[in-house]
């Protein structure tokens, strides 16, 4: 006989609430970031060939991360130092090169 996976999902919870609720919760989470990339990002995938979509799929998670972690900086009031380093390379590369600065609109 072929249990669907109601029965199954019914079949924990009667026997074992706690881990019923443990397993429903980690499907919870994956809906919900699966539901914030589709939000955030595009689904339909650009790239021609089948490497570049693999490529673009697992790009995506790491994109979504990094403007969480942006977002959660700039809510904690933080600056990143890295901010600070980037433009002293900048200052450096401009002499070096002899690139004009870009005047402020």
């Amino acid at each position: 006989m072929m249990w669907s996976a109601w029965t199954g999902a019914w079949k924990l919870f009667d026997s074992d609430p706690e881990q019923f609720y443990r397993e429903y919760h980690l499907r919870s989470k994956v809906e919900a970031t699966t539901s914030a990339l589709k939000r955030l990002m595009p689904v339909e995938l650009r790239a021609k060939m089948f490497g570049g979509d693999v490529n673009e799929v697992l790009s995506k998670p790491g994109a979504y991360n990094l403007i969480g972690s942006a977002r959660q900086m700039r809510m904690l009031g933080m600056r990143p130092t890295f901010l600070e380093e980037l433009s002293s390379l900048e200052e450096e590369v401009r002499g070096v090169v002899g690139v004009p600065e870009l005047e402020a609109a």
